[in-house]
């Protein structure tokens, strides 16, 4: 395949390289023949570094053999297609869930042997963040909204995108161009429109409203202070979820825990899960791409309790006006270039109140419940887990606690 079809399917976020012609012959993009400024350094750091040359080339050849292919042979491919990634949109695809660019191209690399090493390298890790950091800035500009419109099959206001992301739950304008918004952030950032996604019983403080509009990916009662969460059952460890510190752990030792992963057409703003105070905030800058490795296919949606405790994340801790605290992980995962939270520590907070928000790409939260609290998922929201057909609504009833 081209290099021309090869980004068109990455910026698509399709992992299978046919069947998608209509998708191909409608993405337009533009190409980038000299090097950005951001994919320079990145080139000049991996060159200067043998190890992450090393680890990067034989990355490629360990890929080779297996059924998922990466799509470049060497560094100077991988930046050429980084190159392009970076100062473009993202169009709409009816058959993307949770893939963007960055995730199609290294989920392949990741799930090597030597893939997951570089992977989880700090080194790696700055430099991928750099990158990320560049193409956000790109996403933030007017030249992102390409694909702000309703023209089928690639604008996210076509018919089947307009259902696909519940369009009429957000604020957008249509009398405006790109419907008001005037950047892909603008957009990916959108907000909640008035009357839409009704908070959860909000003065009752035994309800516990979702904070993400997600899938339910897991639930899990007395968690453990400390497991090997990289082995295939994918434990939650508290105090590796918590950066390694047994005093915050110790709080949530026993406790229980739900997981929910967000796929790039979700809504991406958090919301608070209950009444209450924030005690804490905490960023911890991780990984980025890295999958587990217990896993036989390059998914991260199958890492999504791995990565829980390995990629960047924010943490916000609130005591609730019940007398019980919660811990909220929010996860970047693969493109998603920043997890910020908008909230302030003893700052009190309404449930289903704004406290933060992702930035472009898939991404997960991980809600967890000191043990007094008794957090339970209702009877509905334990039907959807595993589920990827059915979402979560933001602010709809999760769960309850004592």
């Amino acid at each position: 395949m081209g290099q021309d079809n090869t980004i068109k399917y990455l910026m698509l976020g399709l992992p299978e390289m046919q069947g998608k012609e209509d998708f191909l012959a409608a993405t337009d993009y533009h190409e980038a023949p000299s090097l950005d400024h951001i994919i320079r350094p990145f080139k000049e750091a991996i060159q200067g570094n043998r190890h992450l040359l090393m680890l990067l080339d034989r990355s490629i050849e360990e890929s080779k053999s297996t059924k998922y292919p990466v799509a470049f042979q060497n560094l100077d491919e991988l930046c050429s297609l980084l190159n392009t990634i970076t100062q473009n949109a993202l169009p709409y695809s009816e058959g993307s869930y949770t893939a963007g660019p960055f995730v199609t191209l290294f989920e392949p690399l990741a799930n090597t042997n030597s893939g997951r090493s570089l992977f989880n390298e700090t080194e790696f890790n700055r430099q991928i963040r750099d990158l990320l950091d560049g193409w956000a800035l790109y996403l933030n500009s007017d030249e992102s909204a390409a694909y702000l419109n309703t023209e089928a099959p690639t604008g996210w206001f076509c018919e089947a995108a307009a259902k696909k992301i519940d369009l009429e739950a957000w604020e957008h304008d249509k009398s405006k161009p790109h419907y008001g918004f005037h950047s892909w952030n603008m957009f990916f950032e959108r907000r909640i429109a008035p009357g839409a996604r009704p908070i959860a019983a909000p003065d009752d403080n035994t309800v516990v409203a979702a904070p993400c509009e997600s899938m339910l990916q897991r639930y899990e009662s007395d968690v453990a202070s400390k497991a090997t969460f990289w082995i295939k059952e994918q434990p939650y460890s508290i105090e590796d979820m918590l950066d390694c510190s047994p005093a915050n752990a110790e709080r949530y030792v026993g406790g229980s825990c739900v997981q929910g992963w967000l796929s790039s057409t979700n809504y991406h703003r958090w919301h608070s899960p209950v009444n209450g105070v924030v005690k804490s905030i905490r960023l911890i800058e991780n990984t980025y791409l890295t999958v587990s490795p217990e896993i036989d296919s390059p998914s991260m949606t199958k890492s999504m309790a791995y990565l829980s405790h390995l990629a960047t994340r924010s943490l916000i801790e609130i005591e609730s006006e019940a007398g019980h605290r919660v811990m909220m992980v929010f996860v970047g995962v693969a493109e998603v270039s920043s997890c910020k939270p908008t909230v302030r520590e003893g700052q009190s907070v309404k449930k289903g109140s704004e406290i933060g928000t992702f930035s472009y790409g898939g991404s997960s939260y991980v809600m967890l419940w000191e043990k007094g609290a008794n957090f339970k998922l209702t009877k509905e929201a334990s039907s959807m887990l595993g589920d990827k057909k059915k979402t979560q609504l933001v602010r709809g009833q999760l769960g309850t606690i004592d």
